[in-house]
């Protein structure tokens, strides 16, 4: 009788799956236990062919079924919104997570577990390589699995481990891709290391990034006179990140000056009275010429250089050629008895300025009104 009961049981079994397989589009729980019983739905098959037909049915399965993993691959492919509502320990395996991440899970939504093992993490990298700021620390600091995630997003580099923002090939290629704005995620070995602070500055950093970089030099590399001229040479103002005994260096000064006058702003204030480096830093930027010591404003030779080598290049601007050409006459013809002269005499051209600028604003409303008022 017992055999009897089973052959009834599986052809319930196959017709279940039958019906299940006809009609999919409306198939419901309580319509396969009405015509075929609890036990029937609860059999292993009958509940793989209705998920593979209705996924969504999977919350519905018994607890026995919902842990079957042959029956989670089948719901996840199906729906990736079954992910979250199986058991903690098939989210925790890693076939089933790997599947899920194909199928549309996001990295963040899987267990922890799942997420701190690396194969499960590298292919969520190779679906979305944004997921990288979401993977578990000691995982970012894997070079394996963190150099493809910067590869793909340059800006993964922000994210990485100490391990990897030390190596040098991954900063070569960060630097290459993107000079300036990862320059801050250099690692400290790194932003310590002599030769290769003079290889990215010597071979890949153009003027920007070489000032953002020495902002961030090591303590040792700030002091040291090498790695300033080359810098220097590069950008005169990134001078202003190095110690005081570099800004007071001739040699150093004289590179940054020539490079951009503009240094002698934030160098050692003895080289505002020094003509040999006011002459160097004026035949690059004329406008640093009322920054230099009074002793050199009045300074004849230095004035004449300024007026005859600048003058014509330098000051493209209209509206202060005039100004510009004034007072430089204004010194030559030797007049300033005294700093308060100068200051005097400084106002008044300063007032002719603006009345030369109000004056083109003028000109210049006139002409807008004409066009307007043009058929």
């Amino acid at each position: 009788m017992n055999n009897n009961k089973e052959v009834d049981f599986r052809v319930k079994v196959k017709r279940a799956i039958n019906y299940i397989n006809k009609n999919w589009y409306w198939v419901n729980i309580d319509e396969i236990v009405n015509h075929y019983g609890r036990r029937v739905l609860n059999n292993k098959d009958v509940s793989l062919a209705l998920i593979k037909k209705r996924p969504s049915l999977y919350i519905n399965l018994s607890d026995n079924n919902k842990s079957n993993k042959e029956i989670a691959i089948a719901a996840i492919k199906g729906s990736y919104n079954n992910y979250e509502i199986m058991p903690i320990q098939l989210q925790d395996d890693p076939e089933l997570a790997i599947i899920a991440i194909k199928s549309g899970v996001k990295y963040s939504k899987l267990s922890e577990k799942a997420k701190s093992i690396k194969s499960v993490a590298a292919v969520a990298l190779e679906v979305n390589s944004w997921e990288f700021c979401n993977v578990p620390e000691p995982l970012r600091n894997d070079l394996e699995l963190a150099f493809p995630a910067i590869k793909d997003r340059v800006y993964n580099i922000a994210y990485a481990g100490n391990d990897v923002q030390n190596n040098k090939e991954v900063i070569d290629y960060v630097v290459k891709k993107s000079s300036l704005q990862y320059v801050p995620n250099i690692g400290s070995d790194l932003l310590n290391d002599k030769q290769y602070i003079l290889h990215l500055i010597n071979d890949y950093l153009q003027k920007e990034p070489v000032k953002v970089l020495c902002k961030y030099l090591g303590p040792d590399l700030v002091t040291d006179r090498d790695v300033a001229l080359a810098a220097v040479s590069v950008d005169g103002m990134s001078i202003e990140s190095f110690s005081d005994e570099i800004k007071n260096d001739e040699e150093v000064v004289l590179v940054a000056v020539r490079q951009n006058g503009r240094a002698i702003k934030i160098v050692n204030k003895r080289f505002k009275k020094d003509r040999k480096v006011a002459l160097v830093a004026l035949a690059t930027n004329s406008d640093i010429f009322f920054d230099l010591d009074i002793s050199l404003q009045t300074d004849p030779e230095v004035v004449r250089f300024n007026l005859v080598e600048n003058y014509e290049s330098s000051v493209q601007d209209q509206r202060f050629q005039q100004f510009y050409k004034t007072y430089m006459l204004f010194l030559t013809s030797q007049i300033i008895a005294s700093q308060e002269e100068l200051k005097k005499g400084y106002e008044e051209l300063k007032e002719q300025l603006q009345g030369y600028e109000k004056k083109e604003a003028s000109e210049n409303k006139g002409i807008s009104r004409n066009r307007k008022k043009r058929p």
